[in-house]
């Protein structure tokens, strides 16, 4: 009897997956072509609906629309998703998530956790080159968890600290560490872990 139950169950496991990974196939193939403005109107929005049904998020940032896991640290989302809440050489120069740089300060429309700035970012963001009243509306990526759709800006200068908005394009992606981007992401790690 062991056998064949074995057998079944190795049986239903590989069709849930192959469904897992055919309608992963589906939503991304679907996500390209609205992005790339084949499919407007009635289809994003049925996208973007059924998306928000499975825990996913559209994050609109740099003049992109990405989808993102519900709980995802925002930083990490917009780097796996090649778009990076830092400008210039802070790509490069950042604390990799640990909240001490202030480079990935952004100004975020929508929900978060936590709904208010914690102790890291309260002390970042009252830290040069940051200043009021600037520094009112921003958040660190970093330590803010996706919970529903969002409208990110990045501000410029280095830090993200100016009054106007960044102008640079969501093509200038560069990541210089892989995997070790996320290092600090616990969510990161078990995500990564549940896609093998």
């Amino acid at each position: 009897h062991f056998p064949m139950m074995r057998s079944a169950a190795q049986s239903l496991a590989g069709s849930k997956v192959l469904v897992g990974a055919l309608l992963m196939s589906l939503l991304v193939k679907s996500s390209a072509r609205i992005l790339r403005g084949g499919a407007t109107g009635g289809a994003a929005t049925r996208l973007f609906a059924a998306a928000a049904e499975t825990g996913q998020y559209k994050v609109e940032f740099r003049g992109q629309t990405v989808l993102v896991n519900h709980g995802e640290l925002l930083r990490t989302s917009l780097l796996r998703r090649k778009l990076t809440p830092h400008n210039g050489q802070a790509k490069l120069i950042n604390c990799r998530g640990l909240g001490t740089c202030g480079t990935c300060a952004v100004r975020i429309e929508g929900p978060v956790e936590p709904a208010e700035k914690n102790s890291v970012e309260k002390l970042r963001l009252s830290l040069p080159p940051h200043r009021e009243p600037e520094n009112e509306r921003l958040r660190l990526a970093c330590q803010c968890r996706v919970t529903g759709d969002l409208r990110v800006t990045k501000m410029a200068g280095f830090w993200g600290q100016d009054a106007d908005e960044s102008n640079e394009p969501a093509e200038d992606f560069a990541t210089w560490f892989g995997e070790l981007e996320y290092l600090l992401d616990p969510t990161a790690k078990r995500k990564a872990g549940q896609e093998s």
